[in-house]
């Protein structure tokens, strides 16, 4: 409480030290007619009594004073401006860029974004966020949750970046630009709980992240009467300061390792031309481009198994990882008829593997393995029409037809899509505007099946299987009266898989939209509200075998003293419902302003199984990704001085959360020769009641 107080008392005083100085500022007439922007201070007081990682998720959301600016200078045909948001955060952006208007501009730009992914988890290592992680103690101590170290889940990127472009003759554009990120924290991975095959499940601990990427992107463009060309080229280094991460097995207290994201280097260049003014309004644009990707990685000798140290025998002793994309696109539009207006397309990409190929094996066997270097083509095409009406109405269609293939996708040698939609918009009523619009997708799955006797022959992936998918849209807007307006949407989307015996059956999802907003009182009182709800739905068929059960799901069900063969479903659904309304009230006109708003989301998901013929008895998963969430916010506006203006505010925010992966939490088993797997608490921590009142002080000049 102590501390709260005192950060309103230094937010009170920094607003009285920004009127002095905004008076002041005011008196330099000569210097600032050429300046104008905007500067402000801001500080909250802050009592959430959860260590939230969602309150806080992208943000240093705590007591505390900060503050920002947005100014521009003006001479002589030269501009500069300087940016300033969130000073002395761990959020901070600062950016300074300026030029001459026809001739150059010029940019820098450094800001700190912060990401906390779960926060107050715990371990049993005792330096969480290494690359080496290690523990003392014996085995008792590690089923000892209270004894072990707190630590955060969080990423910290710190980006600097600077941008040049100059324009020769208003034809020739050279553009270069650079960027640099830093990346270090920590995030959830899981990893083996031993090196013995009896406890083979895993222990969640936490995984070092230490990179740095640098880009560098460079463009020409020119551009003539009839025609324009461009070139790029780009470069983008990846360089991971850990290459292993090292840790003791939680079960056998054993030192492995495992590899970490390597570092690479990525290469891009692209061409493009375009030809303007040809015949019916039309025009041609041509473009190609080429990227390639590659790394180096030091294969292993050996491997931690039971214990003991296993020799690995390989091919080579460095993978070259090594993968070639290129693409050529060409663009047709043209306006053929009046009002009728027409685009056709293609587009070829290819994706290369060119990586070394490395063969493995075991000390003292024959079994061995190699890697798979997998590769795909795919071509898009298409046209899009769209035709003018009378009465203000647009209709337009279009096709589009694409193939996949590939190569080494098991039991997938690629897809064909074709999908068309039309679409129709009016405008005639003043009062009026609506769009409606209807998409469907055929996808054909060329499935390799011969020789295929596993699951494999009835089971489908997801996202190469055959699929019918359909698309409704329609939004609608009522300007009703000069001071009401209202908004309507309505979205369908259905996808069916009638090729797949086991796996995704189906998937549809429904969503209505409500807006409005009016005007009471002269413009003196103003409403805004909205509502959206939305339900989406899967289900997915799969299939339990045990000795001699078939994998062929029409096979009957087979039942010997238990279930040894059945079919069981599952369905998903969720439903999420949104609604808000806010008021702003001109208490004094022009001077002071009142805000009341208040919002609410809330989600209900849930997954019931069906077991075939009810053979045994499945509990239903009744809590998936349940949320309720709550807004409350108010706030007074006071303008005075002219350009001076001052926010008091108080803001509410609840989060309530239940999901059966996270209730019920348990770190760890009871005792160490159990098999279950070790968490750290991750995503644990997402529920908060917040509530934050805040002042705010801004002078524009």
């Amino acid at each position: 409480m102590r501390k709260n107080k005192y950060v309103i008392i230094i937010t009170v005083s920094l607003v009285f030290c920004l009127i002095t100085t905004s008076w002041a500022w005011a008196q330099f007439s000569e210097f600032t007619q050429n300046t104008h922007g905007k500067i402000g201070l801001s500080g909250q007081s802050l009592k959430v009594p959860e260590n939230s990682s969602k309150f806080q998720e992208y943000s240093e959301n705590k007591s505390g004073v900060t503050g920002g600016w947005d100014a521009r200078y003006d001479i002589n045909g030269y501009y500069y401006n300087f940016i300033g948001k969130n000073v002395l955060l761990d959020n901070q952006y600062y950016e300074f860029n300026g030029g001459k208007f026809e001739n150059f501009k010029f940019g820098a730009k450094y800001d700190k974004i912060i990401h906390n992914l779960s926060l107050g988890s715990k371990t049993f290592y005792d330096n969480p966020g290494s690359s080496t992680l290690t523990y003392t103690g014996t085995a008792a101590d590690r089923t000892n949750t209270a004894a072990w170290n707190i630590f955060d889940y969080k990423l910290k990127k710190d980006n600097l970046s600077a941008n040049m472009e100059w324009t020769f003759f208003k034809a020739l554009t050279v553009s270069l630009d650079a960027k640099n990120t830093t990346t270090k924290g920590q995030i959830p991975a899981a990893y083996a709980l031993s090196t013995t095959t009896s406890n083979a499940t895993f222990a969640e601990i936490p995984g070092p992240i230490n990179h740095e990427t640098t880009d560098v992107n460079l463009l020409l463009s020119y551009s003539g009467k009839n025609f324009n060309v461009t070139a790029n080229g780009a470069i983008s280094k990846f360089n991971n300061k850990d290459d292993y991460l090292t840790f003791k097995t939680y079960m056998d207290n054993v030192t492995d390792k495992a590899s970490l994201p390597p570092d690479n280097k990525y290469t891009q260049y692209g061409l493009k031309g375009t030809i303007l003014h040809l015949p019916f309004e039309s025009s041609v644009s041509l473009s190609y481009y080429t990227s390639e990707l590659t790394n180096d990685v030091n294969m292993w000798n050996s491997v931690i198994y039971n214990k003991v140290s296993t020799t690995i025998n390989s091919s080579a002793p460095i993978f070259t990882g090594k993968v070639v994309d290129d693409a050529v696109k060409l663009l047709v539009s043209s306006e053929p008829l009046d009002n009728l207006f027409v685009k056709a397309h293609y587009k070829y990409s290819r994706d290369r593997n060119k990586s070394s190929e490395v063969i493995f094996s075991t000390a003292g066997t024959t079994t061995t393995l190699k890697n798979e270097r997998f590769e795909y083509a795919k071509y898009q095409t298409g046209v899009d029409a769209e035709y003018a009406l009378p009465a203000k109405t647009k209709i337009a269609s279009g096709f589009e037809y694409e193939g996949v293939k590939r190569d080494l996708r098991a039991y997938n040698g690629g897809n064909r899509d074709r999908s068309f939609y039309v679409e129709a918009k009016n405008k005639y009523f003043n009062r009026v505007n609506a769009r409606v619009k209807y998409k469907h997708l055929t996808r054909t799955d060329m499935f390799i099946g011969e020789g295929v006797t596993t699951s494999l022959l009835y089971a489908r992936k997801f996202d190469t299987a055959d699929q019918q998918q359909d698309l409704f849209s329609t939004n609608w807007s009522f300007y009703l009266l000069d001071n009401l307006d209202l908004g309507l949407g309505y979205r369908h989307k259905s996808q069916n898989f009638p090729s797949t015996a086991l796996g995704v059956q189906k998937i549809s999802s429904n969503a209505a939209n409500f807006d409005f907003s009016y005007s009471l009182f002269s413009g003196m009182v103003n409403l805004n509200g909205f509502a959206d709800y939305e339900k989406y739905a899967n289900t997915s068929n799969h299939r339990f075998t045990s000795g001699r059960a078939s994998v062929n799901p029409d096979t009957t069900p087979i039942y010997i003293g238990s279930a040894t063969g059945y079919n069981w479903l599952a369905v998903i659904n969720d439903y999420t419902f949104t609604y808000g309304l806010d008021t702003t009230v001109q208490i004094i006109e022009e001077t002071l302003q009142g805000v009341v708003g208040f919002s609410r989301q809330k989600s209900n998901g849930d997954i019931s199984f069906f077991p075939q013929q009810n053979f045994i008895s499945v509990q239903s998963i009744a809590s998936w990704d349940d949320y309720w969430q709550d807004e409350f916010e108010t706030k007074l506006i006071y303008n005075f001085l002219k350009n001076f203006e001052a926010v008091l505010g108080f803001r509410y925010q609840h989060l309530k959360y239940s999901d059966s992966a996270v209730d019920g939490y348990l770190l760890t088993p009871t005792i160490q020769t159990s098999k279950n797997p070790v968490f750290t608490g991750a995503y644990n921590d997402f529920p908060y009641n917040a509530r934050v009142v805040y002042l705010t002080a801004s002078y524009k000049f």
